[in-house]
């Protein structure tokens, strides 16, 4: 679902789903925009969920191989160890990612204008058809509706992110890196690509 077209999903669900299949969520006898506003809500639910497990995925890339190693080792099974010590880890490193999501989440539910559900956009549309010389100032007026609901996302997670630790991990990753080499020169790029054998911080902890 990555990559494709978001318009394009939520106007599948409406008007393949709803009015050609004749798929209800819910009641069966719920009006028309009921309905619309359910079947928005899945397409939203459906594009978005992708890049929320890819966020989560990449959380999981940035937990060293030796601490599921180590988890193993001391006895956990594939549940304790993955809820115990690899997705606390996880997500540090994903805190970032689904602020990104979230905030694009918020931006992204004016494309269900497109099938009649009342949002921002729907909004402004009927508001500029009947006060056309009002069209600047409507358009500020959304505008700014946006930043008041996306900032405070953008500093909760930033706090979240600042709070878990995840500034100084991102600086760890980049001295694994960037370190100099012996000679004091960079290692060449494809050597750069590989990470450094990291301690495990489990094993080190017993």
């Amino acid at each position: 679902m990555r990559n494709t077209p978001l318009t394009l999903i939520v106007f599948f669900c409406a008007f393949g789903f709803y009015i050609t299949l004749q798929y209800r969520i819910g009641a069966q006898d719920s009006p028309i925009d009921v309905q619309n506003f359910r079947w928005g809500v899945l397409g939203l639910a459906v594009y978005h969920a992708a890049f929320v497990a890819e966020a989560l995925r990449s959380g999981i890339n940035t937990v060293p191989k030796g601490q599921a190693e180590a988890a193993r080792a001391i006895g956990l099974d594939f549940r304790q160890s993955l809820s115990n010590v690899v997705l606390p880890q996880a997500f540090r490193g994903a805190i970032a990612p689904l602020g990104n999501v979230m905030i694009a989440l918020t931006k992204n539910t004016t494309v269900v204008a497109t099938i009649g559900v009342a949002e921002a956009s729907y909004l402004m549309k009927g508001m500029i058809e009947f006060r056309p010389d009002l069209i600047y100032v409507i358009f500020g007026i959304m505008a700014a509706g946006f930043v008041i609901l996306t900032l405070p996302i953008g500093i909760l997670f930033h706090h979240l992110f600042t709070a878990t630790g995840g500034e100084a991990m991102s600086a760890e990753v980049s001295v694994l890196f960037d370190a100099p080499g012996p000679q004091g020169a960079h290692p060449p790029p494809s050597h750069r690509n590989h990470r450094r054998p990291r301690r495990s911080l489990l094993c080190s902890s017993y």
